[in-house]
């Protein structure tokens, strides 16, 4: 099947993501970072094909089943799978039970990728702020008045979470390895190994068909340099320093009248600290909800390939219009200057 959309580095298809994925072949991604549908908490439009537009988190997660088992089928053996996910508030006025409360979506979520074989290997907490959330939706469990009047409504606000699988989780050396310069060896050892993983990537994005200059090595080894107070912070259970609006935007152009109630574009540092960590130069990296291409345009940024599917038209034509800004962005770091 032919994109929709391409560049030199990436693809994006318009189209159906279970079936667009089940015409991949296996064992063909080095990298997936995603932002799934948090159940039906975001509608983006009225397809029935959307799996944002189910009646129920069962019938979500039905639905869900087969894009995962799909996903983990085209992951390399030893290779990452990122779902960027939240839980999710439901209301006393249109609950089941007439009730209030927060319905665990990131279990959910989890529990599918674990039924197809993946290993979970962390569930890091994304802290956000509380009083942005106040602002937004209003929830009972954090209005200040509440704790004067019947403290039994109030408990904190939501975090998100990345879970982080992997696919044949076996052991250091089991599938492509993705090093990292480090101190460990010492300030020398740390340059050397810095630039032989620099020219080790250009030497990989020249394989895969990308532009490569002559800085690109240069600027791969400093991607590549991986400093131990940057893994005390990675290494973190949870993430108080990442910004929530460090997003792409455009995204209200490719709106219609009646489609999402809401649109929640995955924060870019999310994206990078991914794409750094668990891929090398060159390698492919997979968003099956493109979106407007957040995943993608970190990636291609990053010397990196991208293959992004996206149901939605307006914003698969969206999202090529950031992939191409992002590739020259890419040609002024890595390539040639001609």
């Amino acid at each position: 099947m032919r994109p929709d959309h391409e560049g030199d580095a990436w693809a994006i298809y318009n189209g159906d993501c279970t079936e667009i994925l089940a015409g991949m072949p296996d064992e063909c991604v080095d990298l997936i970072v995603t932002s799934c549908p948090f159940s039906a908490l975001y509608i983006y439009s009225d397809s029935e094909r959307d799996m944002g537009n189910s009646a129920s988190h069962d019938e979500f997660a039905d639905h869900y089943r087969y894009a995962a088992q799909e996903m983990a089928r085209v992951l390399k053996p030893g290779a990452i799978l990122v779902n960027h996910v939240k839980d999710v508030v439901y209301y006393a006025g249109s609950s089941a039970t007439g009730t209030s409360g927060i319905f665990p979506f990131s279990d959910l979520a989890l529990s599918i990728h674990r039924e197809t074989g993946l290993d979970m290997r962390s569930r890091t907490t994304i802290w956000r702020c509380p009083v942005l959330e106040r602002s937004k939706s209003n929830p009972e469990r954090l209005l200040y008045k509440n704790i004067g009047e019947n403290a039994r409504a109030c408990a904190p606000g939501m975090p998100e979470y990345l879970l982080v699988l992997r696919k044949e989780s076996k052991g250091v050396k089991h599938g492509e390895a993705v090093p990292h310069a480090t101190e460990k060896w010492g300030e020398e050892a740390y340059r050397r190994i810095a630039r032989e993983l620099g020219e080790d990537g250009a030497a990989r994005m020249q394989a895969a068909g990308l532009k490569v200059g002559p800085a690109a090595a240069d600027r791969l080894a400093e991607l590549a340099s991986f400093p131990l107070d940057q893994w005390q912070e990675w290494a973190s259970p949870v993430w108080p320093d990442t910004r929530e609006t460090d997003v792409l935007h455009g995204w209200k152009g490719a709106r219609g009248q009646d489609d999402e109630r809401h649109i929640c574009p995955m924060p870019l540092d999310l994206i990078r600290r991914a794409v750094l960590m668990w891929s090398n130069p060159g390698d492919v990296v997979l968003d099956p909800f493109n979106g407007i291409g957040s995943t993608g345009h970190e990636a291609v940024r990053l010397g990196r390939q991208y293959i992004g599917i996206e149901l939605k038209p307006e914003y698969a034509d969206l999202a090529a219009g950031h992939l191409k800004r992002a590739e020259q962005e890419a040609l002024s770091l890595f390539g040639s200057a001609a």
